[in-house]
């Protein structure tokens, strides 16, 4: 009959509308965690930087030390992110190890005359771990 058709239409709306709050609510979750992790690094350099900055003060550090040590922080961490490298080479294979040492030292490599000497054909033991 019609009223039982529209008690059975009627639970499957409250169960599509309980089914849709819990699919709603994971989506947020999701998300909301996702942004977290996205600025964790920065974050990490945030928290760091306020800690250094409050121990200076404790210490009742000279403001042009306190400003050396700030700038050597950024420069130390241009991007405004702290990574542990270690932690992220131990995942990659050796010759990715080497190949990202020799990225991050090309600088250096340049400038210094007798690291110069060979470039790729030099076996750069001190590279390897």
């Amino acid at each position: 009959t019609a009223s039982e058709w529209c008690s059975i239409e009627n639970w499957i709306t409250l169960g599509c509308l309980y089914l849709g709050a819990i699919f709603y609510s994971l989506l947020i979750s999701s998300i909301s965690s996702i942004l977290q992790t996205a600025n964790q690094a920065s974050r990490l350099f945030d928290e760091h930087l306020l800690r250094m900055d409050d121990y200076m003060r404790t210490i009742k550090l000279p403001t042009e030390t306190r400003e050396k040590v700030k700038e050597y922080f950024y420069l130390q961490y241009s991007n405004g992110k702290l990574h542990k490298e270690s932690e992220i080479l131990d995942f990659l294979s050796p010759i990715l190890r080497r190949e990202i040492k020799e990225h991050n030292t090309e600088d250096i490599r340049r400038k210094v005359p007798l690291l110069r000497v060979g470039d790729h054909s030099c076996d750069w033991g001190w590279m390897r771990e």
